[in-house]
């Protein structure tokens, strides 16, 4: 690394990695010991000593210096803690941190040694002083693919396969296939579908995968789905798209092919017609999700009536929030048609996937089933190891190793056995017979698969390697065609590329895609990818995605609805934050359309650190406190509240402070504090009059109304209600007049008078309904299904207020999901069943408290403790 004074500092493991870089850097400090140890300077001249310290751990590794010279070095702890050891060692000592001695004491004599004191460590330091090596290494050397069958999971494919039996006599089924990575969930459903293929077993069967050109998008799942469907995976023209797209709706649906076609025209980007673009451009996003979802429904369905039907979802832990809803919408279809639904992920927790399958075994579990993967039993381990060696004739003690480092982990089998085989650890004899040319204690394995795969990476020359690091840009799956323009783009030699490619599918990193109509490879498993890229330092990282993110660019904003997210996550991982805070903007309102709220708070997040524009502050922190109000973050909706109420201040804009002051009363009253709800309402309604804004005003009248509703002063309330009516109408502003109408039944019902209650509700939902408002739609439903238990008519109440329960969920709002969750809970207390009507309360207090509502939290309770008192739990229903 470089020379300080009479010392020097070497590095290893970077800026390559190997398995054995701790043995190496031992035996390099044995081997200058012994060197200098050996030199003749004359009786003159004093003897020479080395002092050696050596550490190992985490870094920063990187150029560093200024503009005219830079030098490439390491810096960390582990770096102070080797110099502090070199310097408290004596005269021909080695001295070794304590973790690098447990990594390298099988194949080293070393003793331990306190040292009372070391500058900048706190107490005594374990270190250990290194006294010599047990025996030499072995040379490596490169080997060919390894191939096993698939090997102990025959109760596992005999239930996937009584499952495709129960399918192919009508009988639907949702299944998990749930496991931790590497241990072979994709393995046996590509098994399962070859030996369908095999045995002329009549099912379609389709998969879609949530990484689209390596990063999650919006409804990725099904975009790729959809695109294995109508025959299109891989290819990139969107007009053929289009065109397969139209063939395969002409053929499976004649009758709806102009119906379904633009929102599965959408959902794949193509270019659709102007007709058809107006037309999806008069829908608000909860109604243009709401036919999205109903197309795709269709498409499915009319799939299924051909064929028993497949649909795989792989790697459903990196589902997003638009595909999990989509499929949560699609799992009622396998009660009514021959469809099995298979998801397959890993086990965790805080992703999507698993509220997904918690959801599906509480309202889905007569037809649900899991499949739990673990680990290789013993025997079975040792077939797979028989397997890739082709031989059962392996030293039993190579074996055993291999078995106790992988504990039936395929994949780290398959990895362990390629490493030791390349580095010539095992080595074939004439006679067949697999031999450890190191005894057990000399054999360094990295600890994690990661860390077998940085290895293999870096015995790549720096072409092969630069090939790999730009296709792990790109992402898992990526296309020649892109890769080869790309690496063009970098000034990379394009006559070589085809060689390294074919390098890295003989090292079996990549591996070229079947099936599809453009050329493509994709990483072997996901972690040669993660591996790769992580490992990237940020200068190339930058400039390969920049390059990757422009052309992209150069194809995708042309599709119908560009993937703005994805090209947002390129090019945060460069120095463009222009582009960024462009596209984190665009993915934001393109996630919060299609009420996608976390991802657009996200993004809208990320565009607020980059903008400090005060118009574009007002743009993005309006729509960022939208989606908090849907999420329930009333902590952040405050302060973004606040913010807005003062850039509308600084501006002198009375409009726009009317605005935000009819918000921040919103939020007020949503905390149950309705005297500052109803003051600064106030304070809304003069700066609206004095700019004569109808709509503001009639807001602000509308939550002066509320406030006094809630605090029993009905006649106020609903003369404030009527005005803000007569206000709404004035303006000719349909929302504000559903949400007066909406108010005044509210007040009607409170005074017990159900008849005009009845007809100021249904008169906003039929003006709500012709808006196309899904979430009005839901509010308005909720109030009516509350007159009808106020009637007596129970069962009514209960469907609308299911229906209402889908509106609020498809919409994404959680306060209006509790709303519905309380009233169900409210009619199967009426029924007498206890248990439903429990589990609904507790759902809607979760969600409560989850949002930070507080008098919604007290009116939760306050339904708990009437159902407690019911069952008799008096002191659970007294606390």
């Amino acid at each position: 690394d470089k020379y300080t004074g009479d010392g020097l500092m070497a590095v290893f493991g970077a800026p390559v990695a190997h398995e054995d870089d701790p043995e190496q850097a031992l035996r390099a400090a044995l081997a200058m010991r012994e060197r200098v140890a050996g030199l003749r300077l004359g009786s003159e001249v004093p003897s020479l000593a080395l002092h050696v310290g050596l550490a190992c751990g985490r870094v920063v590794a990187a150029g560093v210096g200024g503009r005219e010279r830079k030098e490439y070095t390491v810096i960390g702890r582990s770096v102070n803690l080797a110099a502090r050891l070199e310097e408290a060692s004596t005269p021909g000592q080695i001295l070794v941190g304590e973790d690098l001695a447990r990594l390298t004491e099988h194949a080293f004599s070393l003793r331990l040694l306190i040292l009372p004191s070391l500058p900048g460590w706190a107490g005594e330091v374990r270190a250990f002083e290194l006294l010599g090596e047990h025996q030499d290494g072995v040379q490596s050397r490169q080997v060919g693919e390894l191939r096993s069958p698939l090997v102990g999971r025959d109760v596992e494919v005999a239930l996937l396969w009584r499952s495709l039996e129960d399918l192919a006599a009508g009988k639907g089924a949702i299944l998990s296939i749930i496991g931790e990575v590497g241990i072979g969930k994709s393995r046996l459903l590509a098994e399962v579908r070859a030996q369908t293929q095999g045995r002329g077993f009549r099912l379609a069967w389709l998969e879609g995968h949530p990484l689209e050109r390596g990063e999650a998008v919006r409804y990725g799942c099904f975009r790729t789905l959809l695109r294995e469907a109508i025959g299109a995976i891989g290819e990139v023209n969107l007009p053929r798209i289009a065109e397969r797209l139209r063939l395969f709706l002409d053929d499976l649906m004649p009758q709806r092919v102009e119906e379904v076609y633009p929102y599965l025209g959408r959902l794949l980007g193509v270019p659709l017609s102007p007709e058809a673009t107006e037309r999806l451009e008069r829908l608000d996003g909860e109604s243009l999700k709401w036919q999205t979802f109903q197309a795709v429904r269709e498409c499915i369905s009319a799939l299924a009536s051909r064929d028993p039907l497949v649909l795989v979802f792989e790697d459903l832990h990196w589902v997003d929030r638009a595909s999990a809803e989509l499929l949560e919408r699609l799992l009622p279809l396998v009660a009514q048609i021959a469809l099995i639904i298979i998801g397959v992920y890993r086990p965790e927790p805080e992703r999507p996937s698993w509220q997904l399958r918690e959801l599906t075994g509480r309202e889905h579990g007569d037809v649900y089933n899991e499949l739990w993967l673990h680990p290789l039993s013993s025997t079975a381990a040792r077939d797979m190891v028989i397997h890739l060696l082709g031989t059962d004739r392996l030293h039993e003690e190579a074996m055993d190793l291999i078995l106790e480092r992988t504990e039936g982990n395929p994949l780290f089998i398959e990895e362990i056995v390629r490493s030791m085989v390349t580095q010539g650890i095992l080595v074939q004899q004439a006679d067949g017979r697999w031999r450890m040319m190191r005894t057990r204690k000399e054999v360094t394995i990295p600890d994690t698969i990661q860390g077998l795969f940085q290895a293999r990476v870096d015995r790549l020359d720096e072409e092969v390697k630069g090939v790999l690091q730009v296709a792990a840009c790109i992402g898992r799956h990526f296309p020649y065609r892109l890769l080869a323009a790309v690496v063009d783009d970098l000034g990379m030699p394009r006559s070589l590329l085809d060689r390294c490619l074919g390098t890295l599918e003989k090292a079996g990193l990549i591996q070229q895609e079947d099936g599809l109509s453009e050329k493509g490879y994709v990483f072997r498993h996901v972690l040669v990818h993660d591996t790769v890229h992580r490992a990237l330092l940020k200068s190339a990282r930058s400039r390969f995605h920049g390059a990757v993110a422009r052309r992209y660019e150069e194809n995708i904003l042309h599709d119908a609805e560009p993937s703005y997210a994805l090209l947002a996550r390129h090019y945060e991982q460069t120095d463009d934050y222009e582009k960024q805070r462009l596209y984190f903007a665009l993915a934001g309102r393109q996630a919060a359309q299609g009420y996608a709220n976390r991802e657009a708070y996200a993004f809208f997040s990320k565009a607020l650190v980059l903008t400090t524009d005060p118009a574009e502050r007002w743009e993005l922190l309006q729509a960022r406190e939208a989606v908090c109000d849907l999420l329930g973050d009333r902590a952040q909706q405050r302060a973004d509240l606040e913010e807005l109420l003062e850039l509308a201040s600084v501006s002198g804009d009375r409009r726009r402070r009317a605005m935000i002051c009819n918000r921040l009363a919103a939020w007020h009253e949503s905390q149950g504090d309705y005297a500052a709800a109803c003051s600064t309402a106030e304070e809304g309604l003069v700066a609206a009059r004095e700019v004569g804004d109808f709509r503001r005003e009639a807001e602000s009248l509308l939550i002066v109304a509320t406030a006094a509703w809630r605090r029993g002063q009905f006649s106020a309330a609903l003369e404030a209600a009527q005005a803000a009516l007569e206000v709404s109408r004035m303006a000719d502003d349909a929302v504000c007049e559903a949400n007066s109408l909406t108010t005044m039944g509210i007040v009607h019902r409170s005074r017990g008078d159900l008849l005009p209650a009845r007809a100021c509700y249904q008169q906003a939902l039929d003006i709500r309904r012709a808006l196309g408002d899904r979430r009005g739609e839901a509010i308005s439903l909720i109030h009516l299904a509350n007159v009808l238990y106020d009637e007596g008519d129970y069962t009514a109440a209960c469907d609308w207020h299911k229906q209402a329960l889908d509106l609020f969920r498809m919409v994404g709002d959680r306060r209006g999901e509790a709303w519905s969750l309380s009233g169900l809970g409210r009619f199967y207390l009426i029924c007498g069943d206890y248990e439903a009507a429990r589990v609904y309360y507790e759902e809607a207090l979760t969600i409560r408290r989850d949002i930070g509502d507080r008098r919604g939290e007290a009116v939760a309770l306050s339904d708990l403790g009437h159902l407690l008192l019911a069952m008799g739990e008096l002191e659970t229903a007294r606390a």
